[in-house]
């Protein structure tokens, strides 16, 4: 069983510390304006339950593994995002010390009550797996609205894998839920979203390759 560290208050020092674990952290990469605006229309759209990718191909619901909605904004307010995430490609590409060619069409995401995404990686090297699957390298999250008793409880981006102790235990790690905090970590990284026992937690994410 991993014991889950929960997120730490954010600093420099804090922002610096997740860093070096693998997972970047831009802070206030959407000001709180765009947010807003955002969620006004994503929680306005239509939307459907989000599908999951399995490594031989299979493309489909799996409410036992993922319970979440995808949102479809208007052409105009995607448009914006798309160009706003490729601004930050050669950032992430020099972090990670990867060549990036682009990015894949962003996903507008809305976790409700009981909503969660357990234990996934975004990407394979399975010869079965979809070939937009295997292109994944670096994965983003950019979070609408932060964790409090007003928003959202529950729903930590949580990692499996960068932390060890000496004994060889393995630690989760959660990162702090801060509106407009974009969080990038490659692909192939194991990570869950925990369930969420209150309100909404809303968030854009893409992939890049």
């Amino acid at each position: 069983m991993t014991l889950t560290i929960q997120p730490m208050a954010l600093t420099d020092a804090t922002v610096h510390f997740y860093s070096r674990l693998g997972v970047l952290l831009i802070r206030n990469f959407f000001e709180p304006a765009f947010c807003a605006q955002l969620k006004r229309e994503v929680r306005s759209s239509p939307r459907a339950p989000a599908s999951v990718v399995k490594t031989e191909g299979w493309r489909g619901l799996l409410t036992d593994h993922r319970r979440t909605d995808t949102a479809l904004p208007s052409e105009e307010l995607r448009n914006q995002v798309v160009r706003r995430l490729r601004d930050v490609g050669p950032r992430l590409g020099s972090h990670f010390q990867v060549e990036l060619r682009g990015i894949q069409d962003p996903q507008f995401l809305i976790y409700r009550e009981g909503h969660f995404f357990n234990r996934h990686v975004d990407n394979s090297s399975d010869a079965d797996a979809p070939d937009f699957f295997r292109a994944r390298q670096v994965s983003v999250s950019v979070l609408l609205n932060p964790e409090s008793a007003e928003t959202y409880t529950g729903g930590a981006l949580s990692f499996h894998g960068l932390l060890q102790t000496p004994s060889g235990e393995q630690r989760g790690l959660s990162v702090p839920a801060e509106e407009g905090m974009l969080v990038a970590f490659r692909s192939n990284v194991l990570h869950e979203v925990t369930p969420i026992t209150s309100g909404e937690r809303d968030s854009v994410v893409t992939w890049f390759i």
